[in-house]
């Protein structure tokens, strides 16, 4: 503790000290296309006449201004060069003298560069990539967006994003917990997709080390900005897909917008189908008494079905106050039918023999509601945004047993259990968010959260009911000071969490956390720079964790939850090298992550019977090395590469567990003739350990695909088919206390695809109002 203290102390001495120094020379303006658009990310220099020395540099934010503080300065004459890929450089002659201190350029207009191949004009893009001090910002290009066939395949090409596109998912690479914006607003389902099309997305930005903004449980945070212009009009599409008889999801979107407001609405048909299977072996060896248990579940028609539907506006008050409303609503059904054969041996002689057949049907539905308003103030980085969610949940399951003993035989040896569940949630959650510039180039960022969460279950098993209620209240607020000197960037900050915890009226746990992090950025040159994070970051535990009554798996095995459990903590330390020049981005990374109060599972055998508890025994420690690379080659061939290494070590009183593991993932698109597009996606993940084991994932080639624009691009068409060689595979492998456990779990994700979506347009670009959008910055 004392550490941070003191490291926080040299930061803010750093602060003030740079706070109290006043530039001799500010050299202002704003940088626009011929468009009008503001550009973001331009590169800016000045530069002596004389000599040709580079005096100051820097880059336009995401309004495209630039402010620079020149500190040393001779009178005389200086040339300031403005550049962007895809533009023609400008330069400005300037002469500063002792008589002015603020030299203000107002309006700055670049060119966009033309380039004429075979009757086909090729007109020049912003740079794909920017990297800043804790993120990374992808601008698509036109071949991203054309092979597209929607916001979730987009990002599937976005380097150090890993996509599912079955489940409409998407995570970062090497992150474990990852928040998805849209427009710096929580994306609230996979609805909120479906209203975005390819071309919509202006930027990603991937941050690696969320801010003190964000709730302590998220390691990375995926951002999607989208552009400033909509359609005055009526514009959507419409997605038709076909998964064999395992999986659909037809939907239609559609939007009209008006001088001010933009109402939108999506439909989504719900449909899956997909098997899956297990087989377990446990084998317990002691004093030449040896038990083996043999678990085999297989999935029989798993049926779920339903509806999706999502709706909203979006009302432009003026240039400076913006509102967001947002509903959702999701009604599923399941189906599901399963056998479990059981066989248990004690010195090879078979004692136990019996089968249960499982019968599970039940109803989802949730409604989600969010209002989102943002204002501007004179100084476009001020910014004042709050945004309040209200969630509701009902899932109603009825699970019907019926335990058949082959051996050994008693006279009843048909035994039915009944289990019915009915879980309730809702949750209210409250932001506030505030940006102030200090001085020029520090800003402070601060807010406040507060949080509330109610959680019902009820459990009947054979007419016994069990009870466990939830309640949740958390109050956090934090602040964010970024600062930048010279060619260095610092970010700082701490949140801090107040949360109160009542389980079943009777057991109140409180909790106080501070959760400190720190950011430093080099700028070797415009295309390659070092950064260092560090960040706290928490786990909390899982309802099922915390509900203290027994749940039967079967008669051997039981489990039951820990109302006492707290959140893991753990420490992240990551040091980053990032290279990025047209066409090739390169970005290793060391990190080191140490965790304590790691959940773990306290198992008891009481002769042949199992029961599992969570407690919180362990220690943790990761050192790992990642590589995260995009290539394109010859302009039509385009790899995206992720590569990770890593130690683990988790330690407890009486078990240690340690092992290295090592995953890759890659992802490869070609840009065919006639607007036409091939792609594969293969990935090997990496190696799980916990306290008694480890878990892993078998390799697998996720899908195989070719994709072609239709209906002069207003329409798309993409055939193929996903995990093509074997299934989802998932092992896991225990061996403690003379007790070896290995499970195979199987689900099959073998289909034949075939997808069309059309997107259609009626009305004129309307953008002189910006939609909203909060997001990290670098100042």
């Amino acid at each position: 503790m004392k550490f941070y203290i003191i490291l926080f102390l040299l930061f803010i001495s750093n602060f003030l000290l740079y706070a109290q120094k006043t530039p001799k020379f500010i050299i202002k303006g704003i940088v626009f296309e011929q468009s009008g658009e503001a550009i973001p990310y331009a590169y800016v220099r000045l530069i002596n006449s004389k000599n040709n020395v580079l005096l100051i540099a820097g880059i336009t934010n995401d309004k495209g201004t630039f402010n620079l503080n020149v500190n040393k300065a001779d009178t005389g004459s200086y040339k300031l060069t403005i550049s962007f890929v895809g533009f023609s450089s400008k330069t400005i002659d300037l002469t500063i003298n002792e008589n002015k201190t603020i030299y203000d350029l107002r309006k700055i207009t670049l060119k966009q560069t033309d380039i004429q191949l075979n009757e086909t004009v090729v007109v020049g893009e912003r740079k794909k990539m920017q990297s800043y001090i804790n993120k990374d910002v992808v601008i698509p290009d036109s071949t991203m967006i054309n092979s597209s066939m929607d916001a979730i395949d987009l990002l599937s090409k976005v380097p150090q994003l890993k996509v599912d596109r079955i489940n409409k998912a998407v995570t970062i690479l090497g992150r474990e917990n990852v928040l998805v914006l849209i427009n710096g607003i929580e994306k609230k389902g996979n609805s909120d997709f479906k209203s975005i099309q390819p071309n919509d997305i202006d930027r990603i930005e991937i941050i690696t080390n969320p801010s003190a903004k964000y709730d302590a449980e998220y390691t990375g945070i995926i951002n999607i900005i989208l552009k400033k212009k909509f359609k005055q009009g009526l514009t959507g599409d419409i997605d038709l897909n076909y998964y064999g008889l395992r999986h659909s999801e037809p939907s239609i979107s559609i939007s009209y917008g008006f001088s001010k407001i933009r109402i939108f609405a999506n439909y989504s048909f719900y449909f899956r189908n997909h098997q899956q299977n297990s087989l377990e072996t446990r084998i317990s060896k002691n004093n030449n008494n040896n038990f083996k248990y043999n678990n085999e579940y297989i999935s029989e028609n798993p049926l779920e079905y339903g509806h999706i539907f999502q709706f909203g506006t979006d009302y432009f008050i003026n240039d400076k106050n913006t509102l967001n409303i947002t509903g959702n609503f999701m009604y599923i059904k399941e189906n599901k039918r399963a056998l479990s054969k059981t066989t248990t041996y004690q010195n090879d002689s078979l004692t136990e023999n019996f089968e249960s057949n499982i019968y599970r049907k039940g109803n989802y539905s949730m409604q989600n509601y969010s209002i989102y308003y943002k204002k501007d103030f004179h100084n476009p980085e001020n910014k004042f945004t709050t945004d309040i969610n209200f969630y509701k949940m009902n899932f109603v399951s009825n699970v019907f047993y019926t335990d058949y003993y082959l051996l050994p035989s008693f006279p009843d040896n048909l035994i039915s259990r009944k289990i019915i569940t009915n879980d309730d949630k809702y949750s209210i959650n409250l932001k506030t968010d505030y940006i102030q510039i200090i001085v020029k180039k520090i800003s402070l960022e601060t807010g406040y959260n507060f949080y509330v969460w109610n959680y019902k279950n009820s459990t009947n098993e054979n007419y016994k009911t069990d009870k466990f209620v939830y309640n949740e209240n958390r109050n956090a607020v934090y602040f964010n000071v970024l600062w930048k000197l010279k060619i260095f960037q610092f970010i700082t900050g701490v949140r801090t969490e107040n949360t109160n915890l009542l389980i079943n009226d009777s057991i109140n746990n409180k909790y106080l956390h501070f959760i400190p992090l720190f950011g430093i950025k080099y700028n070797i040159n415009e295309n390659q720079i070092y950064r260092f994070n560090y960040k706290r970051n928490l786990s909390r535990p899982k309802f099922n964790s915390l509900n203290p009554y027994f749940y039967q798996q079967d008669s051997l095995n039981f489990r039951v939850g820990n109302p006492y459990l707290k959140p893991a903590e753990y420490d992240f330390f990551e040091f980053n090298y990032s290279y990025n020049n047209d066409g090739f981005y390169f970005s290793p990374s060391i990190y080191f992550r140490k965790g304590k109060y790691i959940f773990g599972s306290q198992i008891t055998q009481i002769g042949n019977i199992r029961y599992v508890k969570n407690e919180n025994i362990a220690k943790s420690q990761k050192l790992g090395l990642q590589i995260n690379s995009s290539i394109t080659f010859f302009k039509f061939i385009k790899i995206n590469p992720f590569l990770e290494i890593n130690y683990t070590k988790i330690i407890d009183n009486t078990i240690n567990n340690d092992g290295y593991s090592f995953s890759f993932s890659l992802s490869t698109e070609l840009t065919l003739p006639k607007n036409s597009f091939m792609g594969i996606d293969l990935s090997l993940p990496e190696k799980y350990y916990y306290l008694q084991g480890y878990t892993k994932d078998a390799f697998t080639v996720n899908d195989i695909y070719i994709s072609k624009s239709v209906f002069k691009k207003s329409g798309i068409v993409s055939v193929g088919i996903t995990n093509p060689f074997n299934n989802i595979i998932t092992y896991t492998y225990e061996n403690f206390n003379n007790i070896e456990t290995n499970t195979k779990d199987i689900i099959d994700f073998r289909m034949f695809f075939i997808r069309f979506i059309y997107s259609f347009s009626r009305g004129k670009e309307f953008d002189s109002l910006e939609r909203q959008y909060n997001m990290e910055r670098d100042k």
